[in-house]
């Protein structure tokens, strides 16, 4: 930074705050593309966008999740379920959203609802047939709407009997 002025050296330094601060929490709103997580398997990178944008709170809201393997030898992604919890709060949604599969790991949510301010979890389960792995997004929802804070974890699921 040598030969800026304080002026100069102010901005970047605040404009390096914005980027970091950007990318360590996904760096989007709502109705914005959700950032990529992986499934604990390493199988899938799931990404969702919302509309509308930003989440409302105690509204509707509806999704579309994108499913993408992580490798050539990757199963197909058949099916999609999405749940959300406040964990702090120790309830889910009242709702049962629907999910349609639109072809080319691409899945329509409709009827999310969040009905309460404060940090949810999302959970996005991807089947196979042979198994599931979550991608599990943190989501804060305030007054003014909803974001994505980041993701919290992944887990893999195994195929019940």
């Amino acid at each position: 930074m040598r030969g800026m002025n304080s002026l100069s050296r102010g901005l970047a330094i605040a404009a390096f705050g914005v980027l970091l601060v950007s990318t360590l929490t996904g760096g989007c709103d709502s109705g914005e593309d959700s950032g990529a997580v992986m499934t604990a398997g390493g199988s899938y990178s799931v990404r969702f966008q919302t509309t509308p944008d930003p989440l409302p709170l105690n509204e509707h809201f509806d999704m579309v999740i994108t499913v993408e393997g992580a490798g050539a030898g990757a199963a197909v992604a058949t099916e999609v379920s999405v749940d959300a919890t406040m964990p702090l709060h120790g309830h889910g949604m009242n709702v049962l959203p629907t999910v349609e599969a639109q072809g080319d790991g691409r899945f329509v949510v409709e009827g999310m609802l969040f009905h309460m301010p404060g940090q949810w979890r999302l959970v996005v389960r991807v089947g196979t047939g042979d198994g599931a792995e979550d991608a599990v997004f943190e989501v804060e929802v305030t007054e003014q709407g909803g974001r994505v804070v980041g993701a919290a974890r992944a887990r893999a699921v195994t195929a019940s009997a």
